[in-house]
């Protein structure tokens, strides 16, 4: 009998053990699932094209130094704008499944703005599980296309002696990547098919040392860049 007893107790404690393992399961599983309805709240469309339009200077004076394009340097501190900052001052009539919105422009073409999951952490809460972070959409970059650009507006460039502050008063509105772990990279516009791509040497932290090694044209389609996400549709012609 107290054989029986010890087997039906340890039984019990395995049944009881693996419903509060399943419970915290579930938990987590339904945080990550909230996760992702808190940043697909927002109205995603391909095929609306915008209404509104505003000057590039308004523009270029409200997202200037507030998204990763905002300055060249990966230590430079920048204000994030997130979306209702975005949306209470420019509305924003829809967001790209590539995960853009775009603004037309008085003078001609479109104002990009790229956007990217955050969250309003001030570094002294407790956070226990991942939908305390309060999940946003907050700019990443900003880009100002007119038109398709040519190739030989780079021509006065030279690998190993021109700086990426070169590259930057050719094109301000290159897209920089400072993530990949083969170096640093800025994509140009040229057109639908096109990037200029643009391989840096860094070899100290000041932008002015960061020299152009080698810049090769590449598919738009495949390039490591945000600019490859925008649709066909959204370019200027």
């Amino acid at each position: 009998m107290k054989i029986l007893r010890l087997v039906y107790c340890i039984i019990m404690c395995i049944v009881i053990f693996s419903s509060c393992y399943k419970a915290e399961d579930t938990k987590h599983t339904r945080d990550d699932q909230h996760i992702e309805l808190i940043v697909n709240n927002y109205p995603t469309d391909d095929f609306t094209m915008p209404t509104r339009e505003y000057p590039l200077y308004d523009l270029r004076n409200f997202f200037e130094q507030k998204n990763n394009n905002g300055s060249i340097s990966p230590h430079s501190k920048v204000s994030s704008l997130y979306f209702e900052d975005v949306n209470s001052k420019y509305p924003v009539e829809f967001v790209r499944s590539g995960h853009y919105s775009f603004y037309k422009v008085t003078e001609g073409g479109y104002y990009y703005v790229f956007w990217v999951k955050s969250s309003k952490f001030d570094g002294n809460q407790i956070i226990e599980y991942p939908d305390q972070l309060n999940w946003e959409l907050s700019v990443y970059s900003t880009a100002y296309f007119s038109s398709v650009k040519s190739k030989d507006l780079f021509n006065t460039l030279t690998p190993g002696m021109s700086t990426i502050e070169d590259v930057k008063a050719i094109d301000s509105d290159f897209d920089l990547v400072l993530i990949r772990s083969s170096g640093v990279f800025s994509y140009s516009y040229l057109n639908d098919n096109q990037l200029l791509e643009i391989k840096y040497k860094t070899t100290a932290d000041s932008a002015d040392n960061w020299i152009v090694e080698e810049f090769t044209i590449v598919p738009r389609s495949s390039a490591g860049s945000r600019y490859s996400v925008i649709l066909s549709k959204d370019l200027p012609k």
